[in-house]
C-alpha cells in the first residue's frame, strides 16, 4: 500500500510537470502581498515582485471554496495567465487574462513520510497532501489551506501536491521563557502567552530575545495577555 502511494504521487507530480510543459500561454505564480489600486502586488520566484492588474474581462478559474475575491487576499496563493507583456518599471506591471487558484481548506488528522492527511470535513472527506522537499513541514492539528495545480490521483484517499500553504501563524519576539509556557510580542505590537506541552514541536533552541514563528490553531482567549496553544515553535533569523 506504500509502495502503491508513492507511486501515485509520482503519477501526479509528472502529469502536473507534462501539463505545464505543454501550456504555451505565459504564466507567473505567487503569493499575494499587498493589494494595489486596480491590481495586487505578488511575490514570483520568476521575477520577484509583480504588480498584476485586472479588470472586468479577467477571467477565474478556481476549484472548491475558491472564488476572486479570495484569491486576491494576501497570503494567497495564484497562477496568473497573460499575454507576455511585462512593463520595465519597478515593479514589473502585467496583466491578467485569467487568475487560476486551486484550493482544500481542513485540519491536519495524520502526518507520515509520505505526507500530511487534511480532513475536509463532512463528505469532502480527507485528501493526502504532499509536500515538496524544501517546504517547511505540517504538524497534527493545524488547520491549513493548500493550494495545489488543480490536479488529483482519484486514490483513495485523494492525493495532490501541495505548491503552497498557509495556517494560522504568529511571528514576532520572545520576551520571556518559562516552564510550558514562552511570551512573545508580534510584530503589531500585540503580546501572547504561547502555551506548549510534549505535542509541540520546537525546531531551534527558544531564547528570550530570538525572533519565533509559532503555528497555532487560529484561536486565542481574551486574556491579557492573549493565549494560545503552540503546535509548531520555528526560530528565525534575525
Amino acid at each position: 500500500m506504500k509502495k502503491m502511494m508513492v507511486l501515485l504521487a509520482a503519477l501526479v507530480l509528472s502529469l502536473g510537470a507534462l501539463g505545464a510543459a505543454a501550456e504555451e500561454t505565459p504564466r507567473l505564480s505567487g503569493v499575494v502581498i499587498g493589494l494595489e489600486a486596480g491590481g495586487i502586488l505578488i511575490q514570483t520566484q520568476e521575477a520577484g515582485e509583480v504588480l498584476v492588474k485586472f479588470g472586468e474581462e479577467t477571467q477565474f478559474e478556481g476549484s472548491g471554496q475558491a472564488n476572486l475575491q479570495e484569491a486576491l487576499t494576501p497570503g494567497a496563493y495564484l497562477t496568473v495567465l497573460y499575454n507576455g507583456a511585462m512593463t520595465r518599471s519597478l515593479p514589473p506591471q502585467i496583466t491578467a487574462d485569467k487568475i487560476i487558484q486551486h484550493k482544500i481548506t481542513g485540519t491536519v488528522t495524520q502526518v507520515s513520510e509520505n505526507g500530511v492527511l487534511v480532513d475536509q470535513g463532512g463528505e469532502a472527506g480527507e485528501v493526502l497532501v504532499h509536500l515538496p522537499e524544501g517546504m517547511r513541514p505540517l504538524f497534527y492539528g493545524s488547520p491549513v489551506t493548500v493550494y495545489f495545480s488543480g490536479i488529483m490521483a482519484l486514490s483513495y484517499p485523494a492525493q495532490m501536491g501541495a505548491l503552497h500553504y498557509t495556517t494560522p501563524t504568529l511571528t514576532g519576539t520572545v520576551s520571556q521563557v518559562d516552564d510550558g509556557f514562552f511570551l512573545m510580542t508580534d510584530d503589531q505590537g500585540l503580546s501572547y502567552r504561547v502555551n506548549c506541552d510534549d505535542g509541540t514541536h520546537f525546531e531551534g533552541a527558544m531564547r528570550e530575545g530570538g525572533r519565533v514563528s509559532v503555528y497555532y490553531s487560529g484561536a486565542a482567549t481574551f486574556s491579557l495577555p492573549a493565549q494560545i496553544y503552540g503546535i509548531a515553535v520555528f526560530q528565525e533569523a534575525e
